[in-house]
C-alpha cells in the first residue's frame, strides 16, 4: 500500500499573474511599432514593425534586466532590477529615474 502525495497549489491572483509573467515578457505598442522585453534574454529588447512576425533586437545590453515596461508622455518607461529608467528615442538608451 503506497502514500499518495497531493501537491496544493496557491490559486490566488497575485500567483497567477507571477507565473503568467514568467511565460510572456512584456510587449508595448508604441504606434509605430511592437517593443517586448526579449523572452530568452531579460536584458535585451525587441522590436517589430510588422505586428510581431519577426523581431529584432534594439539597443546595446544593459546590466540590469527589464522588467516592464510602459509608455507615457513621450517617454519609454521601463521598472528594471536597477530600478526605474525613462527613454526618449524608443529604448536606444536608458536614464535612470529612480532606485
Amino acid at each position: 500500500m503506497g502514500l499518495k502525495r497531493t501537491l496544493q497549489v496557491p490559486k490566488d491572483a497575485d500567483f497567477i499573474q507571477q507565473q503568467q509573467s514568467k511565460l510572456m515578457s512584456t510587449m508595448i505598442d508604441t504606434g509605430k511599432e511592437l517593443l517586448r522585453i526579449s523572452p530568452k534574454n531579460a536584458h535585451q529588447l525587441e522590436f517589430s514593425q510588422n505586428n510581431g512576425r519577426t523581431w529584432h533586437l534594439r539597443g546595446g545590453r544593459p546590466k540590469f534586466e527589464f522588467e516592464d515596461l510602459m509608455v507615457g508622455n513621450g517617454e519609454l518607461l521601463a521598472q528594471t532590477t536597477d530600478g526605474l529608467y525613462y527613454s526618449k528615442n524608443n529604448g536606444l538608451s536608458w536614464h535612470i529615474r529612480r532606485r
